[in-house]
């Protein structure tokens, strides 16, 4: 999570040479015809290998598989946040308290880490879960709360992990308070070149303003490779 007064600094990491690609200088007549006999040898090999591949696959895949274990191997080919994310959401279902702290832990460290720009739902999921956990346990959830809504003030309210009035009360006076919050300059760069720079998991431009807090900050760079911090 970042202090949005670092944002800039972050965007001039990572964005490298995005504001001025320098054109590629045009090719021989002969360097093309070298590119296009690599370009024919390379498919070619490529295709005998995927040949191979699947060849290997259909020996190792067993017709006998029976399917038993296929909701734990759906939550293993997750990426490690949703993994975690999905894993704490049970862990809360399953009262399993531990658990879920211990999955949302691991949560927040990946989500900087994410190879794509996460929703704001998912980002603040993080902090309305812990919330519920410690609402359940008996301790004080509003500094998780509130930081879910200064994340995304539409978080809603699940009544199916937290079916307490009283604790629903206090979630929605909460959405009151963060509503009347400071609010604070996203620090977008006015150069970004090609770059797209998410806060919150919303596309962000200069002037662009969020509540004081903790956000995610995510660049999305020319290649497709995304950053976050």
């Amino acid at each position: 999570m970042l202090n949005l007064l670092f944002l800039g600094s972050l965007a001039s990491m990572y964005l490298g040479e995005a504001v001025a690609d320098e054109p590629e200088e045009p090719k021989s007549d002969e360097s093309k015809e070298q590119s296009e006999q690599g370009t024919q040898t390379d498919t070619t090999t490529q295709s005998e290998e995927s040949e191979s591949e699947e060849s290997d696959n259909s020996e190792v895949t067993s017709p006998e598989s029976d399917g038993s274990s296929e909701g734990s191997t759906v939550t293993a080919q997750l990426p490690a946040f949703e993994q975690h994310l999905t894993e704490a959401k049970q862990h809360v279902q399953s009262k399993n308290f531990d658990g879920a702290l211990k999955a949302l832990g691991k949560a927040e460290k990946e989500m900087s880490k994410s190879e794509r720009i996460l929703t704001t739902n998912e980002i603040s999921q993080v902090w309305f879960y812990r919330g519920v956990v410690e609402s359940l346990q008996g301790e004080d959830p509003l500094e998780s709360w509130r930081q879910a809504l200064i994340i995304n003030l539409g978080q809603e309210w699940d009544s199916i992990l937290i079916s307490d009035e009283a604790s629903q009360d206090v979630f929605l006076a909460l959405k009151t308070e963060v509503q009347n919050r400071r609010i604070v300059s996203v620090q977008h760069p006015d150069q970004y070149g090609h770059a797209k720079i998410y806060v919150d998991g919303f596309l962000r431009a200069p002037g662009d303003f969020v509540y004081q807090g903790q956000h995610l900050a995510q660049i999305e760079c020319p290649n497709g490779e995304v950053f976050g911090k």
